[in-house]
């Protein structure tokens, strides 16, 4: 990256940021679209589900975390076709994220993704649930040969984890703030118990986002499939560019 490009990201607004991931969630989310993780920490498994208004939050709180770049890698996605819907179901879904801080760390999360898109021109996400399985974290042998010639004790500090099971520290916390935020507000307006909000159908999707990208006003969201109303049938597409 140039390094004019990195000091804009330095300097980058708060508001500004904010506004570019409303644009973001807009062009690829429904407006009653859902977003749900699970997981296994120490203390036992966890869920996280959260609407549309905190879905921008949701993928910002993952660069403000210390990840640079975003992606996910599917193995053998499986698309099923409703009325109103497709889905893509993947069993090896690899979401991969590169951290830049305290050292340069490559994080493979592993997992199914479900994401589940409207049946129209548009194919806008309608849920999307990543079930975490398990997770790797990678630093380069450089980067361990450099780091240790110059203090044998930092081979410590990358025996730690930068992630809990591929998820950033500020994720978890926007998480688990938001999911208890939302949830109540939902309990107390609708008197529904949390079991209620948190159940669903999901399907699934593909999306590749870093703050390269992100600089130029380029978002990548690639699909399977799209719609010809031309030749009624369907066809493959692999980029859609949604610039902001």
């Amino acid at each position: 990256m140039p390094f004019y490009v990195g000091r804009a990201v330095l300097t980058r607004r708060k508001e500004s940021d904010n506004l570019w991931w409303d644009a973001f969630a807009t062009e690829f989310f429904e407006d009653d679209a859902t977003l749900t993780l699970t997981f296994c920490l120490e203390d036992g498994p966890k869920r996280y589900t959260i609407g549309r208004t905190l879905i921008p939050r949701y993928f910002r709180s993952i660069f403000e975390g210390g990840v640079t770049e975003l992606y996910y890698n599917l193995k053998h996605p499986k698309e099923s076709f409703h009325n109103t819907s497709i889905t893509l179901d993947c069993d090896q879904c690899t979401m991969v994220t590169h951290h830049g801080k305290p050292m340069f760390t490559k994080v493979c999360t592993e997992g199914r993704l479900i994401l589940e898109f409207t049946f129209d021109d548009l194919m806008r996400i309608k849920s999307w649930h990543f079930a975490v399985r398990t997770h790797r974290e990678l630093v380069p042998r450089t980067v361990v040969a450099m780091h240790s010639q110059q203090d044998p004790g930092v081979l410590e500090q990358l025996a730690k984890n930068v992630t809990r099971q591929g998820i950033t520290n500020s994720t978890l916390n926007y998480l688990r703030e938001s999911t208890f935020q939302s949830n109540s507000c939902f309990n107390e307006r609708y008197k529904n118990p949390q079991k209620n909000f948190l159940s669903g159908r999901f399907g699934s999707m593909y999306i590749h986002y870093s703050q390269a990208y992100k600089k130029v006003g380029v978002c990548i969201l690639e699909s399977k499939t799209k719609w010809n109303s031309g030749t009624n049938e369907w066809k493959g597409i692999r980029f859609m560019e949604a610039r902001l």
